[in-house]
């Protein structure tokens, strides 16, 4: 036997030993398979689970910053005085922007009680309270139209409701007897006779020696997450469901039976087991028999065998929802069939590619050598192909799970974020009082994110309006919380005490900041503040007062100020001046400086044109050589275009701010105040 001979029988005992050898790999890769079905289950349960519990949260979260909004305002006594209009402005925007709110209804242990409720295009009051020690239940309606002027429709007295008494109700026993928010359990308003859960949180005040304890409520209704549950699609077949501690459903799985709006509402709240729904039923009854285990456990329905899995959601530390998720096994048994057969194909053709080799192999001995090469080769080659397909199918699992994480992580800091602008914008105030008391105005407000560290405010007492621009350390998020602060300490000082001078104001105003971020100026210590110019002026004399924490005034008039610096030649053959008032170089904040600010005072004249601002504008990047815009330019801009309405001069100043950002990147927020006398 030659050595040719030798090798070409040794070649065909290793390929008749190659086929057995398939066999029992392809076997192993079936069981493997196997295996691999139930991890898919369990994958599909969870994703599932983390799916409804983020919806869940998405619903929840809003309700609970709303709460601890409303607390902090409390807290800083806003809520001590039961007056309906003015609680009616607080809280009509946050029902507005919060799609399955139903009502609010503020309560203290004095019996007193505030309610609010829209029904169609009207607002309904109920306010409880006590009048010579009896107690009094005024219901009043109330139509308000976009401008915020407000309509008393009508007023009554119910003598049926006299013994109403808010502080005996679930909502506000729960609530002082809990230090966090509490949440009632699922039940029908009586209000609208929609099912909700009511959400509340208490804070204490003290009037006169007496600690006064005060409860916010607010209705929710449960209709959203019943919604969400009946159009989630889980697998082909899978269903998701929620239910109370008590067994009582408040999100029906997706069923024709529950897409009804009508339908919805008769079943919910009902007892699973009353329900006569075997695809609610088994689950439960089957998770109760296993005790209420946590990992995932196999039912029959439907003549089929299904995977479930009933997870616990804690809303508070003894409020709890259930999620339930079940999977028909075909879902995802049907993956794994189709690679079964991709395997059997794969052997049958790898099978005939092997009776073609040995049947051939005598008549091409020749090229015996070469085959075996190109075989090495070609095995080589699949060999790194696998192993660079495993590597690719693992980064892209490994990428796309990420990229569900973050999507879930972008949607709902989205959704947060955009309710903090809906907030912020209702706290700036409206442009009413600039109309009536001067000529012409304008305000120019581009925050670098959807909500902004920069705001504006100004309000009207007697016959003085005080204005301000003023501009918070940082922006986005924490500059948006420093600006409400801002907004709140002003409301407090100037329209609750009546100051009007404006360096005591600011004095004031930075007390307040200190104290609210218990600011000690110690080394390693925040030092968080706000720049501002704020000014108030007599609406008979024109008299101007001016108090700036690190923010000028600009004055452009056509007549000489003296003891003031004229910046005219900032423009050839002007015939208007501009005049900077310039601030005390100290923030509202805690500084190593401390004097008290300086009032100036100027006589204004009619046709006299006021400018305030914060740094976004100066301070932005972009022109031809991607350098800061700086401030004579922008002194330059404004005073050339003096001649032109305020309206026009606002296009301008935006106009020019997009052209010279171009590309870059906004780097602050902007505001900028324009007002002619």
């Amino acid at each position: 036997m030659n050595i040719k001979t030798l090798i070409s029988n040794s070649i065909r005992v290793i390929i008749y030993l190659t086929i057995p050898i398939l066999v029992f790999i392809i076997f192993y890769i079936f069981q493997d398979l196997s295996e691999t079905g139930k991890s898919l289950s369990k994958s599909i349960l969870n994703r599932t689970i983390k799916e409804t519990e983020l919806q869940i949260k998405m619903f929840i979260n809003p309700i609970e910053n709303s709460l601890k909004i409303i607390k902090e305002q409390g807290e800083l006594g806003f809520f001590n005085n039961f007056e309906n209009e003015r609680l009616n402005q607080f809280f009509i925007p946050i029902l507005k922007n919060t799609n399955h709110l139903s009502s609010v209804i503020l309560a203290n242990s004095l019996g007193e009680e505030y309610l609010l409720i829209q029904e169609d295009s009207t607002w309904l009051n109920r306010m409880t309270f006590f009048k010579n020690s009896n107690r009094k239940v005024v219901r009043s309606r109330w139509k308000y139209s976009d401008n915020n002027k407000k309509q008393l429709l009508n007023e009554w007295l119910l003598e049926r409701e006299q013994d109403n008494n808010p502080i005996v109700t679930d909502w506000y026993t729960e609530a002082i007897n809990h230090n966090k928010y509490e949440w009632t359990n699922p039940y029908f308003f009586d209000t609208t006779n929609q099912v909700g859960v009511t959400a509340s949180i208490k804070w204490e005040s003290k009037f006169r020696d007496t600690i006064i304890k005060h409860v916010i409520a607010l209705d929710i209704l449960l209709q959203d997450l019943s919604n969400f549950t009946t159009h989630l699609t889980v697998s082909k077949n899978g269903m998701a469901f929620i239910f109370s501690q008590n067994g009582n459903i408040l999100g029906f799985p997706k069923k024709q039976l529950y897409q009804n709006n009508d339908t919805l509402k008769k079943y919910t709240l009902r007892h699973y087991s009353k329900l006569m729904d075997e695809d609610i039923n088994k689950p439960i009854t089957k998770w109760i028999e296993k005790k209420r285990t946590n990992n995932p456990f196999t039912i029959k329905l439907h003549q089929q065998d299904w995977w479930a899995q009933i997870h616990k959601y804690e809303v508070t530390e003894n409020k709890s929802l259930f999620i339930a998720v079940i999977v028909p096994e075909n879902d995802f048994l049907e993956k794994t069939n189709q690679t079964k057969q991709l395997i059997i194909w794969s052997f049958l053709f790898i099978a005939f590619l092997v009776v073609i080799i040995i049947s051939g192999y005598n008549e091409k001995r020749k090229i015996i050598n070469l085959l075996e090469k190109q075989k090495d080769e070609i095995t080589q080659y699949n060999r790194e192909l696998n192993q660079q397909n495993e590597e690719i199918t693992s980064q892209r699992d490994e990428i796309e799970q990420q990229k569900n994480i973050i999507e879930d992580i972008h949607q709902e800091v989205s959704q947060s974020i955009d309710y903090a602008t809906r907030l912020q914008q209702s706290i700036l105030p409206e442009e009413t009082i600039l109309k009536k008391y001067f000529s012409q105005h304008f305000v120019l407000f581009n925050p670098k994110d959807k909500v902004s560290g920069d705001f504006y405010w100004w309000t009207h007492l007697e016959e003085t309006t005080i204005v301000t621009a003023s501009d918070c350390t940082g922006h986005g998020i924490p500059g948006s919380l420093m600006s409400m602060l801002g907004v709140s300490f002003l409301r407090e000082i100037v329209q609750k005490q009546g100051v009007t001078d404006t360096s005591i104001i600011l004095q004031k105003l930075r007390q307040e900041i200190i104290k609210a971020l218990r600011q000690t100026g110690e080394s390693g210590t925040q030092k968080d503040g706000m720049d501002m110019a704020l000014i108030s002026i007599n609406d008979k004399t024109k008299k101007l007062q001016y108090s700036g924490a690190n923010n000028p005034l600009y004055i452009i008039t056509e007549r000489t100020i003296s003891n003031l610096e004229n910046l005219t030649g900032l423009v050839d053959n002007s015939s208007y001046l501009l005049y900077e008032l310039r601030p005390d170089k100290m923030p509202i904040g805690i500084y190593n400086k401390m004097d008290p600010f300086k009032t100036h005072e100027i006589q204004l004249q009619k046709g006299d044109q006021l400018y305030m601002f914060s740094d976004g504008f100066a301070d932005q990047f972009g022109g031809p050589k991607g350098k800061k815009f700086k401030y004579k330019p922008f002194k330059k801009l404004i005073l050339e275009n003096a001649h032109l309405s305020m309206n026009q001069q606002q296009d301008i100043l935006y106009q020019t701010f997009i052209n010279w950002k171009a590309s870059e990147e906004q780097i602050d927020d902007v505001v900028i105040l324009g007002i002619k006398i």
